[in-house]
């Protein structure tokens, strides 16, 4: 038995330098999904539209596969919300949208 073999293996960063993210990083839950809201929201803000899943890992600085991880596990708890096979659906519970009214005589 190696000295390694109660320790559970695994890195927390890809190759290409992007976080892994799971749950033996020091980041919890509360701190990913603030990120990520964070970003989704600032995008919104910002560009009139939400974003893409690979704008969202490249901006917060993770792995695709651990951005649509996330994204998803806060769909299932009501953080997201987000139509499956709609691009850029993804919004924030009760986001609303206000256009400014037009100039009017």
């Amino acid at each position: 038995m190696t000295k390694n073999a109660g320790e559970k293996a695994g890195r927390a960063f890809y190759r290409d330098g992007q976080k892994k993210l799971n749950l033996d990083n020091d980041l919890n839950y509360r701190q990913i999904a603030a990120n990520i809201k964070s970003f989704v929201r600032g995008y919104w803000l910002e560009n009139g539209y939400s974003p893409s899943m690979d704008e969202i890992a490249t901006e917060c600085g993770y792995h695709r596969t651990s951005a649509y991880y996330w994204v998803h596990r806060m769909r299932e708890k009501g953080d997201l919300l987000f139509e499956d096979k709609v691009p850029r659906s993804i919004r924030l519970p009760g986001q609303t949208v206000t256009f400014p009214e037009e100039n009017r005589v």
